[in-house]
């Protein structure tokens, strides 16, 4: 019996931003938080038949073997191989310090499975250790000593690219005292309601080479419902473009040269967040969605400026 046909890859993958090392990273892809399981799987399938490269998870989000699983099946039948793609996984706040940090990468490998020999970027999750006060002091000394660890992957060659997400230029600013790669991408919470405050914060990544990438791009879901969070700068924007107000939040982080990973489990909505890699926002359209949050900044996530 024949094998059915499969999705092959779009000959053209999204657009991609360089690394300081020289290593390309989409600028678009598919974040995996609270997706777990089958559905974890068969949306990471159908993310990158759909023409996504970049898949991102993490220790703490509990889904590296379904995404494992997800791109065993696909290379298996050649519908996609590991050069394909850009993977990226975190290390967990409760993992900090070197040999924690160390080992706890090579368990993600693990778990990533057989198709997964190596991974495109590594970062440390948090910049505080779980259980510890967030004043605690020991906090520094762990993420020197997981940066320590990241350092040995990246020279051994199983990490082509590492960096941190959630932190700010003081644990940046700590970090650089104590190593030396300079970290090469940074993730964190990004979306108009935070750019006032995130500005500085850009400033500097951009001032060391270190590349931006957001998360929570659309405000965990509120700033896409004008009844939760009414925000009629985006949605006349989006009505004048013809389309999605989620595509117009992508657009603009893009717009500012900041990566996006965003997260769905609906096919069709895969399909309309990667179009937004061609959608380019006027200065007009970013001026009257920054100015709608320039007396006020909204945070949905995390605050890292609470660990020392």
């Amino acid at each position: 019996m024949s094998r059915p046909p499969v999705s092959r890859l779009p000959r053209s993958p999204p657009s991609v931003q360089r690394l300081s090392n020289g290593v390309e990273m989409p600028v678009l892809g598919l974040g995996t938080y609270r997706l777990r399981g089958a559905i974890c799987t068969s949306t990471v399938k159908a993310a990158i038949c759909a023409g996504y490269r970049l898949i991102d998870t993490a220790t703490a989000y509990r889904n590296e073997e379904d995404v494992g699983a997800a791109i065993a099946e696909l290379a298996g039948n050649g519908t996609v191989s590991r050069k394909d793609l850009f993977l990226t996984t975190k290390i967990s706040p409760k993992d900090q310090g070197e040999e924690r940090s160390y080992a706890a990468v090579l368990t993600s490998l693990e778990k990533l499975g057989p198709s997964v020999d190596y991974l495109d970027l590594v970062l440390i999750h948090w910049p505080g250790t779980a259980g510890l006060k967030v004043s605690d002091p020991q906090n520094p000394a762990n993420r020197r000593g997981s940066w320590r660890a990241l350092e040995r992957l990246y020279s051994e060659g199983r990490v082509r690219a590492i960096g941190v997400s959630n932190f700010l230029p003081h644990h940046l600013d700590d970090l650089a005292t104590h190593s030396t790669i300079t970290p090469h991408v940074m993730q964190f919470e990004f979306h108009p309601a935070v750019h006032t405050e995130a500005q500085p914060l850009l400033d500097y990544l951009r001032a060391h080479q270190i590349v931006p990438q957001a998360y929570s791009s659309f405000g965990e879901g509120a700033l896409l419902d004008p009844a939760r969070y009414p925000f009629p700068e985006l949605h006349a924007i989006a009505a004048a473009r013809l389309a999605t107000p989620a595509q117009v939040l992508l657009a603009w982080a893009l717009t500012r040269g900041v990566s996006v990973v965003p997260k769905t489990k609906s096919v069709a909505r895969l399909a309309e967040n990667l179009a937004a890699v061609q959608l380019e926002l006027g200065s007009d359209e970013m001026r009257a969605l920054d100015q709608a949050f320039a007396e006020k900044t909204e945070r949905f996530c995390w605050n890292p400026a609470v660990v020392v």
